[in-house]
């Protein structure tokens, strides 16, 4: 998935497909040292104070419904709301610690 390239652009999408968030709220990036329960990586993401007034509100609208997490228009997972997320924290699964070090150092932050 990571093969060549060189930025990603990263958004959070309604069920309909709207963005609602996206990576420019991003003010920091980090990688899980070990695998979660699941087997999986996990990268850390946390957003600037509108990104986070912005996923508060999107966890509250679609609390029960699915929320697309894209990378550069792929689909990387589209996980159902389960919790209203104040503290403007997310986390994104991947299958190995390599692919999930390149995500994070590619994934732009939005105040350099």
């Amino acid at each position: 998935m990571l093969d060549g390239v060189s930025a990603f652009h990263l958004t959070f999408r309604d069920p309909e497909g709207n963005i609602i968030l996206d990576g420019s709220n991003v003010v920091s990036v980090k990688v899980k040292a070990q695998k979660n329960a699941q087997g999986y990586y996990e990268v850390m993401l946390k957003f600037d104070k509108a990104g986070t007034d912005k996923l508060a509100a999107a966890t509250t609208e679609f609390f029960g419904q699915q929320i697309g997490v894209y990378l550069n228009e792929n689909l990387l997972s589209s996980p159902v709301v389960r919790a209203v997320i104040t503290d403007g924290e997310a986390v994104i699964v991947v299958s190995n610690k390599e692919e999930a070090e390149q995500f994070a150092a590619f994934i732009p932050t939005g105040k350099d």
